[in-house]
């Protein structure tokens, strides 16, 4: 690794699981580290006299790159570094299975380690949603790579990729919609095999645009399904069929395949339903895109759709909500038979819904929302999807989901 990147001292900003995932890798290694984190090391006095700095994937380029150290990097030409490029290097032998898309990554790569698992097939399953460390030595890694994490790669290829889906979302992050779309884009870039024998192999989804080595996933019959009801959701049928195809390439039968998702748990507030009294509670926290939206609004009739916080969509004028919702399926707004609207960006989303001649109201709290949507007699499907990001009142998308039903709970009992 060293030989390769001729890396003798680096600086690691951010402390969080990666960070320190990178710097023990290093240090092992014989790479001196230094770490800095502006709530854990403000005062750290950086000796730059470094090869490299390791930006955590926590830290969005728009933040860093009008910081202080991004200034003193650029002064310097010091290189970004990312913990994939170096894992690949390290262990270029082994197969690199990679897992992207605007939305259903989380729960496609997680149904991938859990058939592989259920086979006895080990493997390394790390990257966006996973806390384990990227560099366990294995001879299989199964990484799930957000749109942040691919603008930073450099030398990144796959033997095995599945790119879900591609729409709009993170342009907080990336600036304009062609940002994003270029760095899912960079999925496809780099070439793994010089030997001509040997192919990268895709399985791809829909709006996304490749251009070689991709190959029809594998189409699944409705009485093919596993037990559970979730499979039946269109959105997770697909899921399943590309976690299917990638298990086929690694050899493990289709049979296997669909004996081991019957055991699956899916991922926690994505789509999960409760039925309590009277009434369907569906907590969709996870839902922070379009995509994801849309899936949710083709599974459920007749609803009161709860949404709100940060929109993510906002730094380019050209893609506001109006904009962005030209894009969104408008046939399936008759579904919806109430708007109940919270947080930051709540009443640009009650604006535009009003202008729809869709009953919508704004409340400056999820609690609120929660009430008024439980007191309601007329319609017994609520559906919280909020479409936002979630940090205007939460830590992210698992704790506004618990706080969900908590209301939940305590509004219905």
């Amino acid at each position: 690794m060293t030989n390769l990147f001729n890396l003798k001292k680096v600086l690691v900003v951010g402390l969080g699981i990666s960070g320190k995932n990178i710097g023990n890798f290093l240090e092992k290694n014989n790479v001196k580290v230094q770490y800095f984190d502006d709530k854990l090391t403000p005062d750290l006095e950086i000796d730059w006299n470094i090869d490299g700095v390791y930006l955590s994937p926590g830290i969005p380029w728009s933040i860093y790159k009008n910081s202080w150290i991004a200034k003193e990097c650029a002064k310097r030409f010091l290189r970004i570094i990312n913990d994939f490029d170096l894992l690949q290097a390290w262990k270029f032998n082994s197969k690199f299975i990679g897992v992207t898309g605007t939305s259903g990554k989380t729960t496609t790569v997680n149904m991938i380690s859990h058939i592989l698992k259920q086979n006895n097939i080990k493997h390394c399953f790390a990257g966006n949603s996973s806390s384990n460390d990227i560099f366990e030595d294995a001879d299989i890694y199964l990484l799930e790579i957000s749109s942040l994490q691919l603008s930073r790669i450099q030398f990144l290829s796959f033997d095995i990729g599945v790119f879900t889906n591609l729409g709009i979302d993170h342009i907080d992050n990336h600036g304009f919609y062609e940002n994003y779309a270029g760095s899912k884009q960079k999925f496809f870039n780099n070439l793994r095999f010089v030997d001509s024998n040997k192919e990268q192999i895709f399985f791809v989804g829909s709006g996304v645009n490749a251009r070689k080595n991709i190959k029809e996933k594998v189409e699944l019959l409705d009485d093919e399904l596993p037990n559970n009801l979730n499979f039946k959701k269109k959105h997770n049928k697909l899921n399943l069929e590309m976690a299917i195809s990638v298990c086929l390439e690694l050899r493990v039968s289709k049979k296997d395949c669909l004996e081991a998702a019957e055991s699956f748990k899916f991922i926690e507030f994505r789509q999960n339903e409760k039925k309590i009294k009277d009434k369907i509670i569906v907590n969709d926290s996870k839902c922070t895109n379009l995509i994801s939206l849309e899936a949710a609004f083709r599974n459920y009739d007749d609803f009161i759709w709860i949404a709100g916080g940060v929109w993510k969509n906002t730094n380019d004028a050209s893609f506001s909500i109006e904009e962005n919702f030209k894009k969104f399926d408008e046939s399936l707004f008759k579904k919806i038979k109430k708007c109940l609207f919270f947080g930051r960006d709540g009443k640009k989303f009650q604006e535009y819904f009003n202008k729809k001649n869709i009953e919508s109201q704004y409340f400056e709290n999820l609690e609120d929302v929660v009430k008024m949507s439980i007191k309601d007699d007329k319609y017994s499907v609520i559906l919280f999807a909020p479409v936002c990001a979630s940090f205007d009142q939460f830590s992210g998308y698992a704790e506004r989901g618990d706080y969900f039903n908590a209301l939940v709970e305590k509004f219905l009992n």
